[in-house]
């Protein structure tokens, strides 16, 4: 599949309306959480694939890493872009959101080798990968603000598209089940950790996390309706199978089904 390089183009969102995503406030808080970090998580991916890209030797995967690279660049511009809304709703993240970044971030730049880099690369590239399958396949956003619920769709959809590049950069240079799980011990405490807390400081801040309803909406999302708990226990499963691949889950039709579903805000880039 050849992965195509797309801009997103956001109309007008309703700042103000905080429980954005399908009117509940626990989806929408985990979801800002998630926009909030992409920027600077993308940066990470970015950065430590092309300082790998010279060891990779096959012409098709070095392909397909500049189409990553710019994909996920994409997806970084749009989400840093959106950030105002939630300014305009009233919410503080900016200082966390720099600290964690830089506790983060920085540690793992300036302290853990490459390869291991892009092991949790690898990791967390399929955890986009199959929350992008469960929000599109369950149809979480519907009734969503329609320029965030374009947003987080389009980023979603490009997460399937491209949920095998970074995996197969890790067997390039490191092919081995214990580097594998070295990278998934280490990236997703932290990222489900990341998400949880992000939630509860959102949902603290308008007030939501102190009624029925983000608890309503917590116990929905993670055992009730969309069963999320479950779903994502049999992804990592998955994930931790020795035989594993990318290519041997999920599938390209949610992700070509998005594109056609908001192809108003999506502008194709040329590939140079």
């Amino acid at each position: 599949m050849v992965l195509q390089v797309r801009r997103f183009a956001a109309g007008s969102a309703v700042a103000g309306n905080t429980a954005w995503a399908a009117g509940d406030p626990f989806l929408s808080g985990i979801l800002n959480t998630y926009g909030v970090l992409v920027p600077r998580n993308e940066r990470f991916y970015i950065s430590t694939i092309r300082a790998l890209e010279p060891r990779v030797t096959d012409p098709e995967l070095s392909a397909r890493i500049d189409r990553f690279v710019r994909q996920e660049a994409q997806h970084g511009a749009a989400h840093h872009a959106a950030l105002p809304l939630l300014d305009g709703m009233g919410y503080r993240f900016r200082s966390a959101a720099s600290v964690v970044n830089g506790v983060v971030f920085g540690m793992a730049e300036n302290l853990l080798p490459l390869r291991i880099r892009m092991s949790m690369v690898s990791c967390v590239e399929y955890v986009n990968a199959y929350l992008g399958h469960e929000v599109l396949s369950q149809n979480m956003l519907a009734d969503s603000d329609p320029t965030l619920r374009a947003l987080y769709e389009w980023h979603f959809g490009e997460e399937i598209e491209h949920r095998a590049v970074a995996f197969d950069v890790l067997q390039a240079v490191g092919p081995s089940y214990a580097l594998r799980l070295l990278g998934a011990a280490l990236t997703l405490p932290l990222f489900y950790a990341l998400l949880g807390l992000g939630a509860l400081w959102f949902g603290a801040q308008d007030g939501s996390l102190f009624r029925a309803a983000w608890w309503k909406g917590a116990w929905r999302h993670l055992f009730g309706r969309h069963r999320m708990l479950w779903r994502t226990l049999g992804h990592l499963g998955a994930y931790l199978d020795p035989r594993f691949h990318p290519r041997m889950r999920l599938d390209d039709t949610l992700a070509a089904a998005v594109m056609q579903r908001w192809n108003a805000h999506l502008q194709p880039i040329a590939t140079p």
